[in-house]
């Protein structure tokens, strides 16, 4: 109150009347002049009119225009039947994987993939990964963490939970014995699809 007090009031002659238009269309102008290059900037005060006003209308249109919801016609919902892909209701029990999916679970590691290799005269879901370890276990190479001996087979070092140690084995034996193994793991996987609605 004491600063109003000794601040003494502008007298009328000091105040000049004006419309704000020109303050408003002179503050856009400044904003769209900023934006223009230089090169196309209005040199008078009628072109620096004729900008601030473009540029008030741009800024008053609407940017986007409201989308639409889209309208279906009931026949053509009727008439769309499901397709023979996968349901979405079903999953295999205990995954996040769809029955008869794009991506099955790998018969190696149980991860989704999408990779494929042929075994035993069937297609199994492999991945990657496990395909190059099943490459290795056929022809017989020891895993890279083994000190392998010579005389020791080296699937005892890749199933050391299924097999003991044994003695060497020919390559054909041990490559029909590594696709009986991915077969099993194979058969289990399709009971659990088949249990699951598949």
């Amino acid at each position: 109150m004491e600063l109003a007090a000794r601040m003494p009031l502008p007298s009328p002659q000091d105040i000049v009347p004006g419309p704000r238009a020109p303050v408003k269309r002179q503050r856009y102008a400044d904003r769209c002049s900023a934006r223009a290059p230089a090169a196309k900037l209005p040199r008078t005060e009628a072109e620096r009119d004729a900008a601030a006003v473009r540029c008030v209308l741009r800024e008053e249109q609407p940017q986007h225009p409201p989308a639409l919801p889209q309208q279906h016609p009931p026949a053509a919902a009727a008439a769309r039947e499901p397709g023979p892909g996968p349901s979405s209701e079903q999953y295999i029990r205990g995954t996040r994987l769809v029955v008869g999916g794009w991506f099955q679970a790998c018969r190696g590691c149980s991860e989704p993939t999408a990779h494929t290799q042929p075994i035993g005269g069937r297609t199994v879901p492999f991945c990657p990964r496990c395909q190059a370890k099943f490459g290795q276990m056929t022809r017989g190479d020891a895993p890279p963490h083994a000190a392998a001996d010579p005389a020791v087979e080296p699937l005892c070092y890749w199933l050391p939970r299924l097999l003991r140690p044994m003695p060497r084995v020919e390559e054909p034996a041990r490559a029909k014995f590594c696709a009986a193994l991915v077969l099993r793991q194979d058969d289990m996987w399709r009971d659990l699809v088949e249990q699951s609605g598949g």
